[in-house]
């Protein structure tokens, strides 16, 4: 099959998958991998034209990383399976052919301690003083960011005692979405959080107003966030040795979900409350979250 017939099956793919895909895995994700075959369409003077599923998983390799190779080709030999069950096509060039995901130990997450989620807190707090409620969410919630942009006070209960957390609203995203995996959380709010959401509330807050707003009353931007504030304050407290490691806003959600642990939540219950399973939470962040005291022998 040669690139140009790929090129179009993987446009009627794309746009068959279109209503069940998250807008930015259609226009990110999908899209990137349009790129990537339009790149095979045009080979450089020295490169073989392709047509075979291992002349495709060669020059794959050969242009990109492993991992974006492996993932591409998975997505090309699903594209033309479904091309064969809507009669476009009626050899699958993919099938068998693999390009197999390397062993490698587990990325685990850094999170801050209690005492350091408090620095930065305050920090904030004097810096950006309008940005402080965010960042306490960050922690308090074991939000994603993009979590936390999609809020309204629609979502938040009547009574103020729950936080219904459902969407999410990436910076590449035109509006909001479903999570990162599809898993809601009626989020039961604390007295803290529940303080923090009551001042937050305008006196006039409608249903479809974002909670986080920009200080210009604008959806939040949490890049603009990380780089014209968060980064300026973590650096100067690792400078001051008042934190132990540069993290980002993510590390604030390693944060809570390592303080949920420590304070004696059962792995399923802060599964449900940060939106994950409990293999994540079992293979990530159990560690991070015991005291082992080694015995002397």
């Amino acid at each position: 099959m040669k690139p140009e017939q790929l090129l179009g099956l993987w446009t009627q793919y794309r746009e068959a998958r279109r209503p069940e895909l998250a807008p930015t895995t259609y226009g990110r994700g999908y899209g990137d991998i349009l790129k990537r075959i339009q790149k095979l369409s045009e080979p450089s003077e020295d490169q073989k034209p392709i047509s075979s599923g291992r002349e495709y998983r060669t020059a794959l390799l050969a242009t990109y990383s492993h991992e974006t190779a492996r993932r591409t080709l998975q997505q090309l030999n699903a594209c033309c399976k479904w091309a064969i069950e809507e009669e476009l096509l009626e050899v699958n060039p993919f099938e068998g052919v693999k390009i197999r995901k390397p062993k490698r130990p587990p990325v685990i997450p850094d999170a801050y301690t209690s005492e350091e989620m408090d620095v930065i807190i305050g920090e904030i707090g004097i810096r950006s003083p309008h940005y402080l409620p965010w960042v306490q969410a960050l922690f308090w919630l074991a939000a994603r960011p993009e979590e936390l942009r999609a809020l309204r006070w629609e979502h938040l209960s009547r009574n103020g005692k729950t936080l219904k957390i459902r969407e999410a609203w990436p910076m590449d995203a035109e509006a909001p979405q479903n999570t990162k995996n599809y898993r809601h959380t009626n989020f039961p709010l604390n007295t803290r959080l529940q303080k923090l959401f009551a001042g937050l509330r305008p006196s006039r807050a409608r249903r479809q107003d974002w909670i986080f707003k920009s200080e210009l009353g604008q959806p939040f931007n949490y890049a603009n966030f990380q780089r014209r504030h968060w980064r300026p304050a973590i650096e100067e407290l690792l400078e001051n040795q008042l934190v132990s490691y540069y993290g980002t806003q993510y590390d604030a959600r390693h944060t809570g979900i390592t303080l949920m642990l420590q304070s004696g939540l059962e792995v399923e219950e802060v599964a449900y409350l940060a939106r994950t399973s409990r293999k994540i939470i079992y293979e990530y962040y159990l560690g991070l979250a015991r005291e082992i005291t080694v015995p002397e022998f």
